[in-house]
């Protein structure tokens, strides 16, 4: 697997693509996770360069780095079933591109919709 590969949803069908870990980030102060492919054992990240606030960035796989908080991701909600992953750098939550039912959408970040989660700004 390569540096860059785009992360996109897939029925589950137990495979190890399908296999994800949520690593807690040792240095991070707001108790993010890298969260990483267990086929590759690269860790997902918003793509691009510089601030990477933009809605609609990619989601790619990238080498896991305590360094780079492009790469940490928050676990938040109000209660044990609604839940949303949130990048601890852009405050943007991690999304399906298009209709969320279909094979093949990419993972993208987009503002939280939540008011009292990530970013609604």
């Amino acid at each position: 697997i390569d540096v860059g590969a785009e992360v996109e949803q897939y029925t589950c069908q137990r495979r190890p693509h399908q296999h994800f870990s949520f690593i807690p980030v040792k240095s991070s102060r707001d108790d993010a996770y890298h969260i990483r492919a267990e086929h590759s054992g690269l860790c997902l990240g918003v793509r691009g360069e510089g601030d990477r606030r933009t809605n609609g960035l990619t989601i790619e796989q990238q080498p896991c780095n305590a360094a780079d908080p492009t790469t940490h991701w928050l676990v938040m909600g109000r209660n044990q079933t609604e839940k949303h992953i949130i990048n601890s750098h852009t405050r943007r939550c991690l999304m399906i591109a298009g209709p969320m039912r279909h094979n093949g959408r990419r993972l993208k970040q987009s503002l939280c919709r939540t008011p009292d989660i990530g970013n609604d700004r």
